[in-house]
Parts: structure tokens; C-alpha cells; sequence
């Protein structure tokens, strides 16, 4: 049974700080932390979303990942420097492209034995899995903080559709191996 969200997420945060370069890369000045939706708890009648039952559930124990932290910098906050500008601004979305409002994010696993594939390797399809989560929890974010900014009034005129991206994702990813990992 996964672990609810609070505690999920306190015991992925020690477990990742106490990792010194997972730490540096967390306490980074303008590093959002976040919940990736694979380890959302279940609402107050105990149901959880149908969505992400892989990480959620089917990985969620401590013989294959047990904790997952997802991070990205904050694109509404400012760089320090004699020509600070905000990370994410109208003059750094030059022409008419559209962009995400974050244009990446990180996600931290806390990978386990459990997942080997042939001889000590990470598992092919868990590696594409985790791809797919990353890119899930890209968009979730943009999402997230799109409305955010909406609700407050704000945004901008070239920030891309969440929908638009969604579409454009699903219609076709490939994966070549060249390596075992």
C-alpha cells in the first residue's frame, strides 16, 4: 500500500538531502520541489487516481523505488547579477514561438535492486517508464503553475496550450538503447 503524500514526500526529501550531491542540486537558490502525481495520496474517500498506478503503487515499495522527488527552477523568479532578468520573460521568448512556462524538469528516484533487468542493468521498459514519467511531471508543473498565474491575473501570450503540448507528445516517442544502463 503506497504511503500518503506528507509522509512520502518528507521521507524522499531525507532520503534524497542525505545524498551530498542531491542535496546541492535541491537547496539550489530558485529550485521548486514538488510532488510528482505518481505519489499523490488518495483523496479523502481513500480512492486514488486511476492514473500512474505503476509508480504509484506497483513500484511504490522498498525493493524497487520507494521515493521520487521532482524539481525544476523557478521561471518566475530572478537571476542575481548586475543584469537580472526574470528567468521566464516576454524578451526571452523572442518572436512568435510558443513556450512552456518551464522548460524542464528533474525527476529524483531512489532506484532499488527491483528493477534489474539481464545482469544487473536498469530494465528497458523501466527506463521508457521513467522517461514517460519525467515527461508527465513537465507538463503537470506547466500546468500547475499556468493556472496559478491565470488565477492572479497574469501570464503571457506566448506561452504554449498544456493541451496543445499533451497532444503533440503522445503522438509519437521513440527510445533507442544504444547501451545498457
Amino acid at each position: 500500500m503506497a504511503k500518503s503524500s506528507l509522509q512520502g514526500h518528507e521521507a524522499a526529501m531525507s532520503q534524497f538531502i542525505s545524498i551530498p550531491w542531491c542535496a546541492d542540486i535541491v537547496r539550489k537558490p530558485g529550485t521548486v520541489v514538488f510532488v510528482p502525481t505518481s505519489r499523490f495520496p488518495a483523496d479523502s474517500q481513500g480512492k486514488s487516481p486511476t492514473q500512474n498506478q505503476l509508480f504509484r503503487d506497483t513500484l511504490n515499495n522498498t525493493d524497487t523505488v520507494p521515493h521520487i522527488i521532482g524539481l525544476y527552477q523557478n521561471p518566475l523568479s530572478f537571476e542575481i547579477g548586475p543584469n537580472a532578468t526574470p528567468i521566464f520573460s516576454s524578451a526571452s521568448n523572442a518572436g512568435n514561438a510558443q513556450t512552456l512556462m518551464i522548460k524542464s524538469c528533474s525527476l529524483m528516484f531512489d532506484i532499488r535492486s527491483g528493477i534489474n533487468g539481464y545482469n544487473g542493468t536498469a530494465h528497458g521498459g523501466f527506463i521508457t517508464s521513467v522517461i514517460d514519467e519525467a515527461m508527465g511531471s513537465l507538463l503537470f508543473v506547466n500546468y500547475s503553475l499556468q493556472r496559478e498565474v491565470e488565477a492572479r491575473g497574469g501570464g503571457c501570450r506566448r506561452v504554449s496550450s498544456i493541451w496543445t503540448v499533451f497532444n503533440s507528445l503522445r503522438r509519437v516517442w521513440r527510445c533507442n538503447f544504444r547501451s545498457p544502463l
